[in-house]
């Protein structure tokens, strides 16, 4: 217990804390806002900091204390949402609910949070991150209106960049499965879902814990 708790401070910042209390009041006297703002913003600065004390204790599973307490807080949502009748309210239970069920799925299914694979991007600067993403762009354009699969020397005539600069291209875009390579040929990743498709499915996904096993 001791463990959790000195975690637990160590992820709470007093001065931050302290700070989006006096800008939320602000808000409120200002603009007349339900003070069920101050109530939302201290469910999700408690839950945000109780999970990430947990994932620092060993033999604690993560994503089944997460769905305790996004279901407090869905609990304390539903109640203010009723006595205040705050839309606001309303739409925050909504999103605690679906984490809720997001990580019951991930507990009953087994799955871990896992940390994002870093890419050459996390290494650059904006700027550099920037130009990289332009020329992306460019290469991600030229092998689209294109009908068969490009070299590097065809992309270098098509989209006006250096061999450097499309290598570098490529490699962003590999990392990212936009790009498939063979035979020093590439073309686009035809199985890669579009973002919309993606986040509906990434939406949908908890809800199968309601679907009868086949």
């Amino acid at each position: 217990m001791s463990e959790f708790l000195n975690a637990l401070r160590d992820e709470v910042n007093s001065n931050a804390i302290l700070g989006i209390v006096v800008v939320l009041g602000l808000i409120v006297v200002v603009t007349d806002a339900s003070w069920s703002i101050f109530i939302a913003t201290g469910i999700a600065i408690g839950a945000t900091a109780i999970i990430s004390a947990s994932e620092s204790l060993p033999g604690v599973n993560g994503r089944a204390l997460s769905a305790v307490v996004f279901a407090f807080g869905t609990l304390c949502g539903v109640y203010v949402t009723f006595v205040e009748s705050s839309y606001l309210m309303g739409g925050l239970t909504l999103f605690a609910s679906w984490l809720t069920i997001d990580a019951l799925y991930d507990t009953v299914h087994g799955i871990e949070p896992t940390e994002p694979e870093s890419s050459d991007l996390d290494e650059m600067g904006a700027s550099e991150a920037s130009r990289v993403m332009y020329h992306a762009g460019k290469v991600l354009q030229a092998l689209d209106n294109s009908p068969a699969s490009l070299s590097t020397s065809e992309l270098v005539t098509r989209t006006d960049l250096s061999e450097n600069e499309v290598h570098e291209s490529v490699s962003v875009l590999e990392d990212a499965d936009a790009v498939i390579e063979e035979r020093e040929r590439y073309e686009l990743n035809k199985n890669q879902p579009g973002l919309v498709r993606s986040t509906v499915r990434r939406l949908a996904r908890p809800f199968g814990l309601f679907t009868p096993s086949r």
